[in-house]
């Protein structure tokens, strides 16, 4: 062991108390939020000897007990419930940067969709027998299959999740000689059902229901028409089991998210996918009114709200529609705040922006700047995450790997994203953002 001298090592890192050592091995679970920091400083792994909580004495990396750098493992798998079973998540051998680890491990599966909120990632993957839904924990970093004692595995299917504290609302498809979709909330610590959200008993064989949004007691979400084709927005509420209709029927909608008094979602104004235009409509839950924030003739979609401030893609000064993928010149990021009344463009580049989401003053996007055909939305040669701080009014890069990195999200100074796995299979994957300094 050694004192680390590194000149590219921060001093103000070099002069806290304890002794930095290098390795050629991860660090102790004990050292490992410090090494994330610092890691592969000159090409070499430095960790800093602690004092130990127990003993008061520093803290040796032992080889025997060493696991990979962006894995942290904190305390046991929660037991006590018997409809969620959790198993830890193994290892990984793959080092995305300081800060940054994966927390999603679904090889071969396709992830389809995620949600994040605090200790908790919710999502959906396929190439199973049917979609399944799954629960990480990010403080045990373990994961559940969320499987309903009623619903066979290989005839049932999970999708959809949004996730709010320890609840998680899914959308459940039982696969027979009738299809029958429910709408499903799970309690993450006792285990606990509440199904039938939506006051059909028994459920009506020809709704479907997708794009689901969980805050507090209120579950928003979009249910197909009788004939299966465009449908409506409805909100439910766990208090007193009502369910409230907030759009006008024979929509295509998408892309629903909810936040404090206000859901917002993406409305096809010409009622089917097909149609030339999309714009973000909002319903304010108090007052019961919804309205149009976007009426642009070009396309607005995939909104994201945190407290009164909504971001979405918008494609005004692109030239194309939404259906026109491929086509875009470019597609922007665009943010209405309720408080202010007021609509900001975040971003005016000629390169596509897309699907972003907001927490306080930062807004993360999907960004193809760096793309051999940046305005192409098949080209996914390099799109990295990148985040503007509205409180100080600068853009910042958050990844910069190889391959791409889409769909990010934020939530609790992290950003999560999806990234190809060099195994070749996709994961989810969480950056600090304090350890880039942000």
């Amino acid at each position: 062991m050694a004192d680390v001298t590194c000149g590219s090592l921060d001093q103000k890192l070099l002069d806290m108390e304890g002794i930095w050592i290098q390795s050629d091995q991860p660090c102790s679970d004990h050292e490992i939020f410090l090494c994330e920091k610092v890691t592969y400083c000159c090409k070499t792994i430095y960790c800093r000897l602690v004092p130990d909580p127990d003993t008061g004495t520093d803290t040796d990396t032992d080889t025997d007990s060493q696991t990979s750098s962006d894995t942290s493992t904190v305390s046991e798998c929660q037991t006590g419930n018997t409809t969620i079973e959790w198993h830890p998540n193994p290892p990984s051998d793959y080092d995305c940067g300081p800060g940054c680890k994966q927390v999603v491990f679904e090889e071969p599966n396709t992830i389809v969709g995620y949600d994040v909120k605090g200790n908790y990632i919710a999502y959906a993957s396929l190439n199973d027998p049917v979609g399944q839904a799954r629960i990480v924990d990010l403080q045990s970093n373990c994961t559940a299959e969320v499987v309903h004692p009623e619903f066979d595995v290989e005839q049932s299917g999970f999708g959809w999740p949004n996730i709010d504290g320890e609840r998680v609302v899914f959308r459940a498809t039982k696969y027979a000689e009738v299809t029958i979709s429910e709408l499903f909330l799970i309690d993450i610590l006792t285990g606990d059902w509440q199904r039938h959200l939506t006051n059909e008993s028994p459920p009506n064989p020809f709704y479907s229901y997708r794009q689901l949004g969980l805050q507090g007691n209120i579950v928003a979400f979009f249910r197909k028409d009788d004939d299966g084709a465009n449908g409506q927005a409805f909100y439910y509420s766990l208090v007193d089991n009502s369910m409230t209709t907030i759009s006008s029927p024979d929509k295509e909608l998408w892309g629903m998210t909810i936040s404090g008094d206000y859901v917002v979602w993406t409305d096809n104004q010409w009622g089917s996918a097909d149609g030339p235009n999309a714009d973000i409509y909002a319903h304010r839950i108090s007052a019961g009114v919804t309205w149009n924030l976007s009426d642009d003739p070009a396309g607005q979609f995939a909104p994201r709200i945190d407290g009164t401030k909504v971001v979405w893609t918008d494609l005004r000064h692109s030239g194309g529609s939404y259906t026109e993928q491929g086509t875009w010149d470019h597609a922007d990021i665009f943010m209405y705040d309720f408080t202010a009344e007021q609509l900001t463009e975040i971003t005016n580049q000629d390169w596509l922006q897309l699907y972003p989401d907001i927490e306080g003053d930062r807004i993360v996007w999907q960004d193809s700047r760096d793309c051999f055909q940046p305005n192409n939305t098949y080209d996914w040669s390099n799109i990295h995450i990148w985040m503007y701080d509205l409180s100080t009014g600068q853009e910042h890069q958050i990844t910069s790997q190889g391959g791409s990195q889409t769909e990010a999200r934020i939530d609790g100074g992290r950003v999560f994203f999806l990234a190809a796995h060099p195994d070749g299979y996709y994961a989810i994957f969480m950056q600090d953002l304090a350890a880039l300094g942000l």
